[in-house]
């Protein structure tokens, strides 16, 4: 996962920010799957050798800063723990590393949970994809 600092895109833009990346990586061995734009971050699924992180970070240099990337693996944390992190990376607009965060949560819940999880995990999906932007503006607006 790698978060490029937001300079002003917007959901609809995913998929020139997606082409633009692939273009300029089309000669490395990374695959880019996809982009999710938050008003604070773009945040590409990428599988790279890590030792070559660098350089794929230096090639997106043109698209935007850098802000994080993370290996995403499932862990084994404890449930609350987890819990815990999935909020704060939804809460920072870090959508799909928190529906990651999440879904090891909902494999380990019991029956009543795991559809409480869920619900939480299709919000963050929604706000990943964009799909939630037009809620989200007007609920700022009232």
């Amino acid at each position: 996962m790698l978060h490029l600092e937001n300079q002003g895109f917007e959901p609809q833009d995913a998929q020139h920010l997606l082409r633009r990346a692939r273009d300029l990586c089309s000669d490395m061995d990374a695959t880019l799957r996809d982009v999710r734009v938050s008003s604070r971050y773009l945040e590409y699924d990428v599988s790279i050798a890590k030792e070559r992180m660098d350089e794929l970070v230096a090639r997106l240099g043109p698209v935007g800063p850098i802000s994080r990337s993370k290996h995403l693996v499932e862990e084994e944390i404890e449930k609350e723990q987890a819990v815990r992190d999935g909020i704060s990376c939804f809460n920072d607009e870090r959508f799909w590393e928190a529906h990651e965060m999440l879904e090891g949560v909902w494999k380990r819940s019991l029956e009543g949970e795991r559809d409480l999880v869920q619900g939480i995990i299709l919000v963050a999906a929604a706000f990943g994809a964009g799909k939630a932007v037009k809620l989200q503006r007007h609920l700022s607006r009232n």
